[in-house]
């Protein structure tokens, strides 16, 4: 507890004066984490190696115990989640941490559709507080699209025909 006077003068008279009583209540110490992602490279064959970094520093005024660290590799083509990485994450105030994960798409990845890809980095509190931390991205190349095309005269699939189609981005 506190006491705060407030005084006012006219020069050299008082002319007011006041007395509060005031409590400082401590707050709930603030999260704040930093993130950095770096990928090996921009472009890679569905074969190659990947390489994500990352680097985490805890800015804040609080501990954080019993996170997450998450990493998520997604197909901006389906908008889908194809790879998920997760560590746990205990970082005091002003502590540093950092992780490397090596991934291989045509082996790693679930459901590729696409040849662009987002990685995001997130770290997620013990309460379930997701903060944001970095993002990247990088091209895949060597991705085999199978198309089917329906005979409707028959009703069946055919595959292989040696037809050449040209596909046109309106």
């Amino acid at each position: 507890n506190y006491k705060v006077i407030s005084q006012v003068y006219d020069g050299e008279r008082l002319v007011s004066e006041s007395t509060a009583g005031i409590t400082i209540v401590p707050g709930n110490p603030k999260i704040d984490l930093e993130g950095e992602l770096m990928i090996s490279d921009k472009k890679f064959h569905v074969s190659d190696t990947i390489t994500i970094d990352s680097s985490i520093e805890n800015v804040g005024h609080a501990d954080v115990t019993n996170g997450q660290m998450v990493i998520k590799v997604i197909d901006t083509a389906n908008k889908k989640t194809v790879y998920k990485y997760e560590t746990p994450l205990n970082l005091a105030v002003s502590e540093t941490g950092s992780d490397s994960i090596s991934v291989i798409p045509e082996t790693d990845f679930a459901d590729m559709k696409g040849s662009e890809y987002l990685v995001t980095y997130e770290a997620v509190t013990e309460d379930g507080q997701v903060i944001p931390l970095a993002g990247n991205g990088f091209v895949l190349e060597g991705i085999t699209v199978t198309l089917y095309f329906i005979d409707n005269s028959n009703e069946k699939w055919i595959k292989n025909d040696n037809a050449v189609m040209e596909l046109v981005d309106n």
